[in-house]
């Protein structure tokens, strides 16, 4: 069983910033640029309520910035096929050693969101230079997904 859980902002204001300023170098259509952790976890059974609780507590970490909120692309990076990051190495310990057996392996990626202005259409040329900025060596490209924006 699969479960998808949305987890804290990847980067504080003043890291986006310099990441969007480095992203427009190449490519001014890129509006906006937006990032946060995503939290994929493999489970041998549904987690009873309780349990739950207790793993939302554990994935809460780091500080609490409200979200950006940003239409448009999304890429969600996640380690490569085969790869266990050390993070996904710790937090699963650390859930089991808390009582959480069901939770067979947690898994961390980044979900980052680019708006890119309709004028311009280079801003989705910036795929590539987005996935660098925010992938780790043991990382690759989960999937892009375009969303339409209102």
């Amino acid at each position: 069983m699969l479960l998808h859980i949305p987890g804290p902002r990847a980067f504080s204001d003043a890291a986006l910033a310099k990441k969007l300023t480095r992203i427009r170098a190449g490519n001014p259509g890129v509006a906006a640029l937006g990032a946060a952790f995503v939290h994929l976890l493999e489970l041998e059974a549904e987690l009873p309520a309780e349990a739950r609780a207790l793993l939302d507590r554990l994935l809460s970490y780091g500080p609490r910035r409200p979200l950006q909120r940003v239409e448009g692309v999304e890429l969600v990076i996640v380690p490569r096929i085969g790869t266990i990051s050390p993070w996904s190495s710790k937090a699963t310990e650390i859930a089991r050693s808390c009582g959480l057996s069901q939770v067979r392996r947690i898994e961390r990626g980044a979900a980052a969101r680019e708006q890119v202005d309709a004028r311009e259409r280079r801003g989705l040329a910036a795929l590539e230079q987005l996935r660098g900025l925010f992938q780790a060596p043991e990382h690759r490209l989960g999937h892009a997904v375009v969303q339409a924006s209102a």
